[in-house]
């Protein structure tokens, strides 16, 4: 039996994967206030640096357009909230969930992979074209202080052979 999770059931919050209390009572059939219940149940007994890490009290509007509490979830909250949850079809919605996390998890770590060999290469192109560019005005500023230097000299000859060919026109003549 093939089971099929709710549209978008684990997304990407900031950096972190996470579920809601909304899909999760979707997923299992229950009611949502019942899986709301659950997680007031849980966090109660654990740690605070625990719920604050892995679970966060969101509102989302209702089909009435008012405002209702949820719970959003990591993977790690979502396990221990779905713990108690033993039926078959229990087992085969948490296994479906644990793939959609681990999917989604591939999918990040593919992306920030890709992006950060983009960014490592673009790091080196910038840093070539930046060395390019100093030798570049390095060597422009070598030709600005050598250029008048070198006409004065090229002038001096001219001047200092001109009386040569001068004379050397006369004698051909």
């Amino acid at each position: 039996m093939q089971i099929q999770l709710p549209e978008n059931s684990v997304f990407v919050h900031g950096e972190e994967l996470k579920t809601n209390s909304l899909k999760v009572a979707g997923a299992f059939g229950k009611k949502h206030f019942h899986v709301m219940r659950d997680i007031k149940n849980i966090t109660a007994q654990i740690p605070d640096s625990f719920i604050q890490s892995n679970f966060g009290l969101v509102e989302y509007i209702d089909g009435k357009g008012q405002l209702r509490p949820m719970y959003e979830m990591t993977k790690d909250g979502f396990m221990l909230l779905v713990m108690g949850y033993n039926t078959e079809q229990a087992m085969q919605i948490k296994v479906a969930y644990i793939k959609e996390f681990n999917c989604m998890q591939s999918m990040l770590n593919n992306l920030n992979t890709s992006i950060m060999t983009k960014l490592l290469a673009a790091l080196e192109a910038e840093k070539q074209s930046f060395a390019i560019a100093s030798l570049a005005a390095k060597l422009l500023r070598k030709r600005q202080t050598e250029k008048p230097i070198n006409q004065t000299k090229i002038t001096s000859y001219i001047q200092q052979l001109q009386p040569l060919l001068n004379n050397f026109e006369a004698l051909g003549d």
